[in-house]
């Protein structure tokens, strides 16, 4: 008997306490007291008026001090603040009609009445029905925001919408008032581009050069492979030496694109406008696209050290296990969370399938996030980062959209399978079907099985390179102390120089590389700087080379020894140079966004009216759309596709040639950046123009070396331009040759002129032709714009699902 009654008193007490727990979720408590405290420059006591604000915790089971927001009082408005700052998904505070005794002063033992409020859940709006040819948006208050009338979000639902939407419901309504937190419209009326009213032409351009990228990258990635299947079976050590190096080579440069677009990204998700009294899910939905972009552009940067490390070890994997052995292996040990059965897995392959996993869709949100915490805020990204998980919290029906979006976007952006083959991605476990089709791929070589048309835009594109250029490709010295081999058809030169390398580093920078393992073993065979003995000399050819060059020539012997400062050698192995590939991508994606612009503001003359707020504007946002992609990376000293750094213990003349190429395009980037603006400026406000014109002028062609470290991307440039004199006749006429395909709104064959001094004089006279306040001459462009035109649709036909 005396059992039961304690068990009932226990369950009576239980059921009391689970009562008061259940009863105070989500519960605040406010209240008011005076107080004083001793104002040492009054020498008196100051009473003070106070407002606190504690809410209910699970974890105490109590009331704990929280205050998000300094508040004036209790009032319907206050408590609303404080309740969705302490709860999620809440809109306003219900008072209970009911108080409790806090301390508030725990020294002095002070306590207050305090009013109790129970926060309401946030009750959504009900989305209404869409018809065809309409859309809809949900706004939402932020958390700070005072609820709004029915009157007010009309006016703004019509602002969004561009006219009185043609239905809206209103949502979370703030308690008994005729407020709420949230409104759905549907508009009828075309929805302007959110992205700065940036129109199909320019995002086609940058789909375009996304794809040619990666592709130029896949041809390099496959050459190489090719190369070392064939080279294994005559040295194998050396063939896997020299893999490696170009493998870590195309995986570096993949990356370092990977980064410029991360960066115009960031550009474009800060750029896109956004209200400071409410979130838009349509704004929050693109900002997330963009993000999401990044992530698929990560996940394609991984796929190639993922396929490096497979070239390079797949014995280690499929010796030991067969992909649907090691999946098992992988599924066990994950789900278990503990060690065993790793010692059993190759560590490349765990390492393979860890990297692969985290680029699933289910784990996309994670990946968001990083991406989110890794934008700067720079003048670039002036806008602020969102709180991704926040955010989704508010709009929960954008994870599905999202998720779609992402699949899609990785289905064009998979190293070596074309779309068609990639149906599972949106499955849990897709990266252990990768792994296998990769398996696949690898096994003998290099298999195209899963390819598709996709090698098509990379040949096509290689067939563009720029004729009149060709004699430049394979410079001459004009004048060097190291006789130059002749070099037969179908071969190729370099000379390689032993720079001092206190020319370019420190020494405290020497040595904080040389602290690195890998770093002294790629530069083991010589210090840097020091003078070689032929067989040195023969071995860093080889390694160029790719193979034992057919001839050599030693020169700038050092003193009495028998060692040399520099060697000239010839290969016959075919040169793979996947950094002109990468400059004729950009050359290209160049000649697009100079017809995108120039097509956009012949259409703004046509339908705008000159002086008006509408037409300055839309010359404005065509301006900064088309600049983006030159500005972005420059601004951010994106890193280039060139290595402008060499951890050789010589200097390539190729290699020099190469990074100088970059730098002249570069420089006619920034040019690129003064025409746009000196035609947009023209169109705005007429013929005043003497300044920009000056600095115009900085971009003539006697000019591109005069400020090479000023433009370049690496320190000490010029000295290493200095090292090969015969390099700067070829790139001067490369520049040139670049003006004459970018020079917006004429045509290279009228643009003889800019190889002479004082060339943006001749220029600036035909841009006041061209362009004038609401007109536009065309008479310069000739069959300019046409064969662009065809070219960009013919090139858009070889790029699988490119629309």
């Amino acid at each position: 008997m005396r059992s039961t009654v304690g068990l009932l008193a226990a369950l009576l007490l239980l059921l009391c306490c689970s009562f008061t727990t259940a009863s105070y979720e989500k519960v605040i408590a406010c209240g008011t007291y005076n107080d004083s405290f001793y104002a040492p420059w009054m020498d008196a006591p100051l009473e003070t008026y106070y407002v606190f604000v504690e809410r209910w915790s699970a974890e105490t089971s109590d009331f704990v001090r929280f205050s998000r927001y300094s508040l004036p009082d209790c009032s319907f408005e206050s408590i609303g603040l404080q309740c969705r700052g302490a709860y999620k998904n809440v809109s306003y505070g219900l008072d209970l009609n009911e108080t409790k005794t806090i301390l508030v002063n725990h020294r002095r033992k002070y306590s207050v009445e305090a009013k109790l409020f129970k926060c309401q859940d946030y009750v959504r709006a009900q989305e209404p029905e869409v018809s065809e040819g309409s859309w809809s948006d949900r706004l939402s208050l932020e958390n700070e925001g005072p609820c709004k009338s029915e009157a007010e979000w009309l006016s703004t639902s019509t602002e969004e919408c561009g006219k009185k939407p043609t239905n809206y419901i209103l949502g979370a309504q703030c308690g008994d008032q005729d407020q709420y937190r949230e409104v759905i419209f549907v508009c009828d009326k075309p929805k302007n581009d959110i992205l700065l009213d940036i129109d199909s032409e320019f995002v086609a351009a940058q789909k375009n050069n996304l794809h040619n990228i990666q592709f130029v990258l896949f041809e390099r990635f496959k050459e190489v492979v090719e190369d070392f299947k064939e080279a294994r079976f005559i040295n194998q050590t050396q063939a896997v030496d020299t893999c490696r190096k170009d493998l870590i080579r195309t995986v570096d440069a993949a990356e370092d694109l990977r980064k410029t677009f991360t960066r115009a990204y960031a550009y474009a998700v800060n750029a896109i406008g956004a209200s400071t009294e409410y979130t838009s899910r349509q704004t929050v939905l693109a900002k997330l696209k963009e993000y999401a972009k990044v992530v698929g552009d990560r996940r394609w940067t991984a796929l190639f050290t993922v396929a490096s490390h497979m070239v390079q070890n797949l014995p280690s994997i499929t010796d030991q296990m067969s992909i649907s052995e090691f999946v098992n292996v992988w599924k066990t040990t994950e789900e278990s969370s503990s060690w065993e059965g790793w010692e059993n897995l190759p560590w490349s392959a765990w390492e393979l399938f860890k990297t692969l996993k985290t680029y699933d869709a289910e784990n996309l949100l994670k990946h968001v996030e990083d991406v989110n915490n890794d934008i700067t805020r720079t003048v670039f990204t002036r806008g602020y980062r969102i709180p991704v998980l926040e955010v989704l919290e508010l709009f929960p029906e954008l994870k599905e959209p999202l998720t779609a979006y992402y699949v899609e976007y990785v289905k064009d952006h998979t190293l070596g399978i074309a779309r068609k083959h990639l149906g599972f991605l949106n499955e849990s476990d897709a990266h252990a079907r990768l792994i296998a089709m990769y398996q696949e791929i690898f096994r003998s070589g290099f298999d195209q099985k899963y390819m598709g048309t996709h090698s098509a835009v990379t040949s096509r594109l290689s067939v563009k390179s720029d004729e009149t250029v060709k004699s430049y490709n394979d410079p001459r010295p004009s004048k060097t102390t190291t006789q130059e081999p002749s070099v037969r058809e179908g071969s190729w030169s370099d000379r390689l120089s032993a720079a001092q390398w206190t020319e370019y580093v420190s020494e405290e920078q020497w040595r904080e590389y040389m602290s690195s393992e890998i770093m002294r073993e790629y530069i083991s065979d010589a210090k840097w700087g020091e003078c070689k003995s032929k067989a040195e000399w023969l071995k860093a050819s080889t390694r160029e080379c790719g193979k034992k060059p057919t001839n050599y020539v030693v020169g700038k012997q050092c003193g009495n020894e028998q060692k040399y400062r520099e060697v000239t050698f010839t290969c016959d192995k075919p040169r793979i140079d996947v950094y002109t590939d990468f400059l004729e991508v950009r050359k290209d994606y160049h000649r697009k966004i100079d017809l995108a612009f120039f097509g956009r503001l012949v259409h703004i003359v046509e339908t705008e009216s000159p002086g008006t707020e509408t037409y300055n504007r839309s010359i404005e946002n065509a301006f900064t759309a088309a600049t983006l992609p030159y500005m972005v990376p420059l601004a951010f000293g994106s890193l280039y596709a060139v290595p402008h750094f060499n951890l050789k213990s010589y200097t390539s003349r190729e290699l020099v040639f190469a990074q100088a190429k970059e730098y002249v395009i570069s420089f006619g980037e920034l040019r690129y950046y003064e025409l746009f603006r000196l035609a947009s400026d023209i169109l705005m406000y007429g013929n005043n123009m003497d300044t920009r014109i000056q600095q115009i002028a900085e971009f003539d062609a006697p000019n591109i070396f005069k400020n090479i470290d000023k433009y370049a991307k690496a320190d000490g440039f010029a000295k290493q331009i200095a090292l090969f004199p015969e390099l700067k006749e070829p790139l001067t006429a490369y520049y040139v040759e670049y003006m004459k395909d970018h020079t917006l709104g004429i045509a290279r064959k009228h643009l003889g002129f800019l190889n002479e001094s004082g060339a943006h004089a001749r220029l600036a006279s035909m841009y006041r032709e061209i362009f004038r306040p609401g007109f536009i001459d065309q008479k310069y462009m000739d069959k300019f714009t046409h064969s662009l035109q065809l070219e960009k649709e013919d090139l858009s036909s070889a790029i699988p699902n490119a629309a």
